[in-house]
């Protein structure tokens, strides 16, 4: 199938008027308004393309089976043996006429229509295989893609098949390509794309889709630049190009590359949703969310546009405008998880911890074994004072996630709180054990035991949360229960 063929027909119908000489967009859009919407307006689209390629043999193919679904038989002969006036000897047209005509009333209308019959009718080769074979062949494709559309992993094999019988065939090589790539098999996937450049070195669409998954940026970007070399006005290629300088770092450069897709492009939103996320990861927030206003201007009913939106404002510090916004994306969609558990961090922020532990409870009826949202009500719970139920709810969490280093450290602090110096230790231990990296697990450590008084282990924890965290010196002097050791030649060394 075509690289255009997952988009859907508004997109394809605008991508044609940008792009009205990519006959692989035309031919796309007909073949996918005659599968999902009907003939007559798959030839209405026939009608307008053939002002722009007015003798392609494909085309007139396609248009002869559409005529053929419709039941116009002799019209489709006719056509045809016109066609063939034009194009004499033409191998396409020659065979739709003196193979699949005889048999049209052997073959049922929903094969006629479905995409892969008519790519199949309107490119068999000649003299390959006869053509009923091809056709059966076919028709055992679609039939695997029906039994196994929610189990697409089923759809490798007849598809390998398919390719052993007709080892011409480019495009369900490419159809393999994309299935192995969506099923995560990303080298069985870069292995199917180079086949497919390797036999079809004008297949634009192969350097886009292999650029996407191939890991070396030199290569990845030389496999976008000769897709665009083949397809310049590809908006679609452009866009992923583009995400690619982004992914490896070249922020100026795909920023650029975004801004020259046109604004009336399907991907222009897209476009300024990805600068607005380069920017943020870099810190520079201000310049995000001047991004982001353009696209919820664009696309004002969009809830993740909105999300994304007051994320840039929770990073910036803004929490109230941040909590604005989340609320607008949840009076769109109440069941919106992310938004629900970002305005509940927003509550937090603001010091609404009663609030915050509400909207957590309910977003958690939604989706009950969210860890980060478990692990972020307990900490509402302690912060609004609730304590004891932080912990028993923590106690509970940890039997469903047992090695969550986050949880077991929230648990020792959790204890500390309350004086329980022995469990804070063991918890804060296990936390460490977990992951030795988590300076805060180190520090509450550190704090355990110097309730205990024990000066020995407060010293070694503390030594080990400063050298991973140094900002955590100044906090030293702000931290009560370490003030019995701060004037201890050893604390002084430490902490200078």
């Amino acid at each position: 199938m075509s690289f255009y063929f997952d988009m859907p027909i508004e997109a394809l119908q605008e991508s044609v008027q940008n792009n009205p000489l990519e006959l692989d967009l035309w031919l796309t859009l007909i073949q996918k308004v005659a599968a999902e919407d009907c003939c007559e307006n798959a030839l209405e689209e026939v009608f307008i393309a053939e002002d722009f390629f007015p003798e392609d043999s494909e085309l007139q193919a396609i248009k002869s089976l559409c005529l053929m679904s419709l039941g116009e038989t002799r019209e489709a002969h006719d056509l045809l043996q016109q066609a063939l006036r034009r194009s004499p000897g033409d191998d396409v047209l020659s065979r739709v006429l003196e193979e699949f005509l005889p048999n049209f009333e052997n073959v049922s209308q929903d094969q006629i229509l479905n995409p892969y019959a008519i790519r199949e009718l309107s490119k068999a080769e000649p003299f390959e295989v006869e053509f009923i074979e091809r056709l059966n062949s076919t028709i055992d494709l679609i039939d695997a893609f029906n039994r196994h559309e929610h189990d697409p992993e089923n759809l490798i094999e007849p598809l390998e098949r398919h390719v052993r019988n007709f080892p011409r065939d480019i495009n369900t090589k490419l159809d393999l390509a994309r299935l192995c790539y969506n099923l995560g098999y990303h080298e069985r996937a870069r292995a199917w794309y180079e086949i497919v450049i390797l036999e079809d070195p004008l297949c634009a669409s192969a350097y886009f889709e292999l650029a996407t998954i191939e890991p070396i940026a030199e290569r990845a970007m030389e496999l976008s630049e000769k897709g665009l070399d083949l397809s310049p006005r590809f908006e679609c290629g452009r866009f992923n190009y583009a995400c690619l300088l982004l992914k490896h770092g070249l922020l100026a450069e795909g920023r650029n590359e975004m801004l020259r897709i046109p604004a009336d492009s399907t991907y222009y939103v897209s476009g300024l949703e990805a600068i607005a996320n380069s920017l943020s990861e870099e810190g520079s927030f201000l310049e995000a969310i001047n991004f982001q206003e353009k696209v919820v201007a664009l696309s004002a009913n969009n809830a993740e546009a909105w999300n994304c939106y007051g994320h840039f404002f929770a990073q910036l510090g803004d929490y109230e405008t941040a909590l604005e916004h989340f609320d607008r994306v949840i009076q769109m969609d109440s069941e919106h998880i992310d938004a629900l558990h970002n305005r509940a961090l927003m509550l937090g922020k603001l010091g609404k911890h009663e609030k915050a532990v509400h909207v957590l409870k309910y977003a958690l009826t939604i989706k009950p074994d969210s860890e980060a949202m478990l692990v972020n009500l307990a900490v509402e719970l302690s912060q609004a004072g609730r304590i004891g139920e932080a912990i028993r709810l923590t106690n509970e969490s940890l039997t469903h996630f047992p090695t969550h280093a986050r949880m077991w450290l929230n648990l020792g602090s959790f204890h500390y709180q309350l004086g329980q110096s022995d469990a804070a230790i063991e918890c804060s231990q296990k936390a460490i054990e977990l992951d030795p990296s988590k300076e805060l697990a180190w520090w509450n450590l550190a704090c355990a035991h110097a309730q205990l008084g024990n000066r020995k282990e407060c010293l070694s924890a503390l030594t080990h949360s400063i050298a991973r965290r140094p900002e955590l010196a100044e906090r030293v002097s702000l931290e009560e229960v370490l003030q019995q050791f701060v004037d201890q030649p050893e604390f002084q060394d430490l902490l200078n």
